[in-house]
């Protein structure tokens, strides 16, 4: 696919943007101390970054530092801190341990605290295939735990939202069935992943936008979804979606995220000088202006990392 100069980068009084961040890199095959992280990010342009929760807790050992240290460094760098924390739970709500997904975010609150995190949000998965009606039936069970989530929250002071999956997963899929649960518990946010996003559910979920506190942008070949390739490499129509949340009132961090694309795999995951290189151009991708994305264009991208760029 040629691909254009899509979005426009001009600025004026009063333009919006969206706070663009990045996932910290702290993956078992790629691991650094958070501070460095921190650091890298911060001389990125990156304003946010996001931790990943474990589900025995995130914990000092795993960032390679104490809290405090962390916490330190990204006051000192201006960046906010969120967390992710995927709970794979199998047709009961359990994790293959025994725990809920309130249990795990208990787990994670000394560091949800401590750092301390903005917005935080669970991405429910599936310990194993299910039918859509045990799906469904699951969802309306964990309508107590999103609640007291929300509790937790509000006492501690940060946002608490889930994240929806690929209509193929069925758990937490539609916009319907995700509105469901939105509607069920009042205060509860919600993470639009415009990768895991199939053309018809678009409408619904832009709808909502009043709910959002967290955006996870990256590219796809429509209409197949949960690519994630790079901006620009697949078939979204990013001006579009933006405008669109931007005009719905959204305020909250935008997290481009990007794997499973061949040329790009080891670029994205590692932190080495091409993988931090490749990772810095996101933020210069994902800012925000006008209502619409602003990313490099094709040809300065080709420039940087033609041979690992497969445009056509």
């Amino acid at each position: 696919m040629q691909m254009s100069h899509p979005f426009p980068t001009g600025k004026g009084p009063g333009v919006r943007m969206f706070r663009i961040g990045m996932n910290a890199r702290q993956f078992p095959g790629n691991w650094r101390p958070a501070s460095e992280e921190i650091v890298f990010a911060r001389d990125a342009g990156f304003v946010a970054l996001q931790f990943q929760g474990q589900e025995p807790g995130l914990t000092p050992e795993r960032l390679g530092e104490p809290f405090d240290v962390v916490a330190g460094a990204l006051a000192a760098a201006g960046i906010e801190a969120g967390m992710e924390i995927i709970v794979r739970i199998d047709t009961t709500g359990r994790t293959a341990s025994g725990l809920s997904p309130l249990d795990v975010l208990r787990l994670n609150l000394p560091a949800i605290d401590a750092l301390p995190c903005t917005c935080v949000h669970w991405h429910l998965v599936p310990l194993a295939p299910a039918g859509d009606v045990d799906f469904l039936a699951l969802e309306r069970r964990l309508t107590p735990q999103f609640e007291a989530a929300v509790g937790l929250a509000t006492a501690h002071g940060f946002r608490f939202g889930f994240e929806h999956n690929e209509p193929r997963i069925s758990l937490c899929a539609t916009p319907e069935r995700c509105a469901a649960i939105l509607d069920a518990v009042p205060g509860l946010g919600f993470v639009w992943d415009m990768n895991h996003t199939a053309p018809e559910h678009l409408r619904g979920f832009v709808a909502l936008t009043p709910r959002m506190t967290m955006l996870h942008v990256s590219d796809t070949r429509l209409p197949t979804v949960n690519d994630h390739y790079p901006l620009g490499m697949g078939a979204i129509d990013f001006p579009t979606y933006c405008r669109a949340v931007l005009r719905g009132g959204f305020d909250g961090p935008a997290h481009p995220r990007n794997r499973r694309v061949a040329p790009f795999r080891r670029l994205r995951a590692g932190h080495g000088r091409r993988a931090d290189r490749f990772i810095a151009t996101l933020a210069g991708c994902g800012r925000c202006y006008v209502g619409c994305v602003r990313i490099l264009h094709a040809s300065d991208t080709r420039e940087r990392f033609g041979r690992h760029c497969s445009w056509g």
